[in-house]
Protein backbone atom coordinates (compact mmCIF):
# COMPACT_ATOMS: atom_id res chain seq x y z
CA UNK A 1 0.00 0.00 0.00
CA UNK A 2 1.32 3.43 -0.95
CA UNK A 3 0.67 5.99 1.81
CA UNK A 4 2.10 8.88 -0.16
CA UNK A 5 -0.04 11.54 -1.81
CA UNK A 6 2.00 10.96 -4.96
CA UNK A 7 0.74 8.15 -7.20
CA UNK A 8 3.13 5.19 -7.15
CA UNK A 9 4.02 5.37 -10.84
CA UNK A 10 5.14 9.00 -10.44
CA UNK A 11 7.43 8.22 -7.51
CA UNK A 12 9.48 5.56 -9.34
CA UNK A 13 12.99 6.65 -10.30
CA UNK A 14 14.70 5.23 -13.37
CA UNK A 15 18.48 5.63 -13.59
CA UNK A 16 19.86 7.30 -16.70
CA UNK A 17 23.43 6.37 -17.57
CA UNK A 18 26.13 7.66 -19.89
CA UNK A 19 29.30 5.65 -20.42
CA UNK A 20 28.29 3.31 -17.60
CA UNK A 21 27.84 6.08 -14.99
CA UNK A 22 24.53 7.26 -13.53
CA UNK A 23 24.01 10.86 -14.66
CA UNK A 24 20.48 11.40 -13.35
CA UNK A 25 17.03 9.94 -12.97
CA UNK A 26 13.71 9.91 -14.77
CA UNK A 27 11.04 10.63 -12.21
CA UNK A 28 7.53 11.04 -13.56
CA UNK A 29 7.73 13.52 -16.43
CA UNK A 30 11.03 14.96 -15.16
CA UNK A 31 14.74 14.33 -15.66
CA UNK A 32 16.59 15.13 -12.43
CA UNK A 33 20.32 15.56 -12.15
CA UNK A 34 22.39 16.44 -9.06
CA UNK A 35 25.69 18.18 -9.70
CA UNK A 36 28.54 19.96 -7.95
CA UNK A 37 28.58 23.31 -9.72
CA UNK A 38 32.31 24.01 -9.49
CA UNK A 39 33.05 20.66 -11.14
CA UNK A 40 30.15 20.20 -13.55
CA UNK A 41 29.05 23.61 -14.80
CA UNK A 42 30.43 24.60 -18.18
CA UNK A 43 32.38 27.82 -17.62
CA UNK A 44 32.47 29.42 -21.08
CA UNK A 45 29.70 30.01 -21.80
CA UNK A 46 28.11 29.23 -18.41
CA UNK A 47 25.82 26.25 -19.10
CA UNK A 48 24.55 22.91 -17.86
CA UNK A 49 25.22 19.83 -19.97
CA UNK A 50 23.57 16.47 -20.57
CA UNK A 51 25.02 13.53 -22.48
CA UNK A 52 23.83 13.86 -26.08
CA UNK A 53 23.05 10.16 -26.38
CA UNK A 54 21.19 10.02 -23.05
CA UNK A 55 19.23 13.15 -23.93
CA UNK A 56 17.97 11.84 -27.28
CA UNK A 57 17.40 8.25 -26.14
CA UNK A 58 15.93 8.78 -22.65
CA UNK A 59 15.25 12.39 -21.69
CA UNK A 60 13.60 13.86 -24.79
CA UNK A 61 11.10 11.04 -25.43
CA UNK A 62 10.16 10.56 -21.76
CA UNK A 63 10.08 13.96 -20.03
CA UNK A 64 8.57 17.42 -20.10
CA UNK A 65 10.95 19.07 -17.61
CA UNK A 66 14.61 19.02 -16.67
CA UNK A 67 15.76 19.85 -13.15
CA UNK A 68 19.41 20.28 -12.22
CA UNK A 69 20.23 20.67 -8.54
CA UNK A 70 23.58 22.23 -7.70
CA UNK A 71 24.39 20.64 -4.34
CA UNK A 72 27.19 23.14 -3.79
CA UNK A 73 25.21 26.39 -4.17
CA UNK A 74 21.79 25.03 -3.24
CA UNK A 75 20.35 26.41 -6.48
CA UNK A 76 17.88 24.49 -8.59
CA UNK A 77 17.77 25.05 -12.35
CA UNK A 78 14.62 24.13 -14.27
CA UNK A 79 13.66 24.22 -17.93
CA UNK A 80 11.23 22.56 -20.28
CA UNK A 81 12.68 19.62 -22.17
CA UNK A 82 11.53 21.18 -25.44
CA UNK A 83 13.44 24.40 -24.60
CA UNK A 84 16.57 22.34 -23.98
CA UNK A 85 16.07 20.52 -27.30
CA UNK A 86 15.55 23.79 -29.22
CA UNK A 87 18.37 25.86 -27.72
CA UNK A 88 21.12 23.46 -26.63
CA UNK A 89 24.37 23.23 -28.57
CA UNK A 90 26.72 20.29 -28.90
CA UNK A 91 30.11 20.26 -27.18
CA UNK A 92 32.92 17.75 -26.69
CA UNK A 93 34.99 18.24 -23.52
CA UNK A 94 38.16 16.26 -22.94
CA UNK A 95 37.59 12.52 -22.76
CA UNK A 96 33.84 12.82 -22.14
CA UNK A 97 31.09 11.69 -24.49
CA UNK A 98 29.46 14.34 -26.74
CA UNK A 99 27.16 16.53 -24.69
CA UNK A 100 24.43 19.07 -25.23
CA UNK A 101 24.79 22.34 -23.31
CA UNK A 102 22.15 24.94 -22.48
CA UNK A 103 23.31 28.36 -21.29
CA UNK A 104 22.19 29.50 -17.85
CA UNK A 105 19.98 32.30 -19.21
CA UNK A 106 17.58 29.59 -20.48
CA UNK A 107 17.00 28.13 -17.01
CA UNK A 108 14.61 29.24 -14.27
CA UNK A 109 16.69 29.44 -11.09
CA UNK A 110 15.32 28.76 -7.60
CA UNK A 111 16.89 28.13 -4.23
CA UNK A 112 16.31 24.81 -2.52
CA UNK A 113 14.35 26.37 0.34
CA UNK A 114 17.17 26.09 2.87
CA UNK A 115 18.26 29.21 4.71
CA UNK A 116 22.00 29.77 4.54
CA UNK A 117 23.56 31.66 7.43
CA UNK A 118 25.65 34.69 6.58
CA UNK A 119 29.34 34.84 7.38
CA UNK A 120 28.80 37.08 10.43
CA UNK A 121 25.49 35.76 11.71
CA UNK A 122 22.03 35.01 10.50
CA UNK A 123 21.51 38.15 8.40
CA UNK A 124 18.94 39.64 10.78
CA UNK A 125 21.19 42.41 12.06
Amino acid sequence: MNNSNIPYERSVKTQIQAEGKVIGYLEGDCFRKRVVGSRHKLRKPPAWCISKQAFYEEVLPNTENIIIEDTESGLIYECLTKVFAEHAFEIQRGNFEPQLALTLNNWEVKNNGHHQLGLWGDGNA
